[in-house]
């Protein structure tokens, strides 16, 4: 797995990126505002995630990790291949895709090229709830491995994503088993 490249911008076209690492240049699939924001020659540090399939293997480059994991929570739904995902990225902001989620308005979705009603909606029912705004307008996925572990200790899913909520951000790219930890000294001061 490549987990982050840090290196030269190499070249620059629509929704792809060529970064020079140590003389090798690893393509990048990348959201719009990744691709218009750097020229070549710049230097560029990029969260990343290899989609291997039985033809291809591709990997996709992300500022933050909260934009990796969302890319990786659309593309845990049924219907979403990283084409899409990287429309989703590309038009709405993680606030927004939030937003559409605890509201449950699909049309938020239904703007983007290659989602229907059907996805849009399948969007909603699937993520909801998965996807979460801190202060300072951080994101956190909540995980359900997380939820489900602190709910078998007793605490209700309320009380649950409440902790994981109230987090600090240094732990949105912490293990699981660190997180746990943090959430239960949370629980237990309540």
């Amino acid at each position: 797995m490549i987990y982050r490249l840090k290196g030269k911008v190499w070249e620059v076209s629509e929704r792809h990126l060529t970064v020079e690492v140590n003389g090798l240049g690893y393509g990048l699939g990348v959201p719009d505002f990744i691709a218009t924001k750097y020229s070549e020659g710049d230097d560029i540090s990029l969260y990343t995630y290899l989609h291997v399939r039985e033809e291809a293997m591709d990997l996709y480059g992300f500022e933050t990790r909260a934009e990796r994991a969302t890319f990786l929570l659309l593309l845990s739904v049924s219907g979403v291949g990283p084409k899409v995902a990287l429309n989703i990225l590309s038009h709405l902001p993680l606030a927004e895709i939030e937003q559409a989620l605890v509201q449950a308005k699909p049309e938020y979705f239904q703007q983007i090229s290659g989602v229907g009603r059907k996805l849009a909606e399948r969007l909603i029912v699937e993520l909801k709830g998965k996807i979460v705004t801190l202060p300072g307008d951080d994101l956190v996925i909540l995980g359900e491995s997380e939820l489900a572990a602190l709910q078998q200790l007793g605490y209700t899913a309320r009380e649950a994503k409440e902790a994981l909520r109230q987090l600090p951000t240094e732990l949105n790219g912490a293990s699981l088993e660190t997180r746990l930890r943090a959430a239960l000294r949370l629980l237990s001061k309540v």
